[in-house]
């Protein structure tokens, strides 16, 4: 199983009505949406959540195993829950516009989710 984080905002909200929504949490002028998705597939899902994405955004799925892949409009990212895996795409992010406190990729672990 996967658990995904998503921001309201970088989506249109046809896509978002057929995601299955967990959970939610309002973050200033945004709202932060928990999915959750079948281990089966998760490439293909990765892939439609990114065609889906508006420019100067990311989002990011994790495993309970602690896999993770952020997911930005123009590129992809394995990493992990350990952080030191995670420069590549923080990087990229920045080159974009992304501010890097955005770049947290938090929660990134099942144990770590807040709603």
């Amino acid at each position: 199983m996967w658990h995904g984080i998503l921001v309201n905002v970088a989506f249109d909200k046809e896509f978002l009505d057929v995601l299955n929504v967990i959970g939610r949490k309002e973050d200033g002028d945004w709202i932060i949406i928990k999915i959750e998705l079948p281990d089966q597939g998760i490439g293909k899902a990765a892939k439609g959540i990114q065609d889906n994405m508006k420019d100067g955004f990311y989002s990011h799925l994790y495993s309970e195993d602690g896999k993770l892949i952020i997911i930005f409009k123009n590129r992809m990212f394995d990493a992990s829950a350990d952080r030191s895996t995670w420069k590549r795409a923080v990087d990229y992010g920045k080159s974009i516009g992304v501010p890097e406190e955005q770049l947290d990729f938090f929660p990134c672990r099942f144990k770590d989710e807040e709603y």
